[in-house]
């Protein structure tokens, strides 16, 4: 995501919580190729929406993934011990 790229993952596990299905990129089903293969394809046919899914990753990964951030919240928690 960092790099622009939409993303296309299972929807499991914490997954979901981070690629929000059709913004960042696309959630498919384990195992379901045929889904798989339907997500890759329409990025494939649309370079617009592969712009623009891979900005909002982008700008999503940088504003809750930040390591100054990520690091001054777990300083603070250790700062209160």
């Amino acid at each position: 995501m960092i790099t622009k790229i939409p993303v296309v993952s299972t929807n499991m596990a914490s997954i979901p919580e981070l690629i929000e299905n059709g913004k960042e990129g696309f959630l498919v089903e384990p195992e379901n190729v045929e889904q798989l293969a339907n997500a890759l394809k329409i990025l494939l046919q649309d370079e617009d929406m592969r712009t623009k899914m891979g900005k909002r990753g982008r700008k999503k990964i940088e504003e809750k993934f930040n390591i100054q951030k990520e690091v001054g919240k777990l300083l603070k928690i250790w700062m209160q011990r």
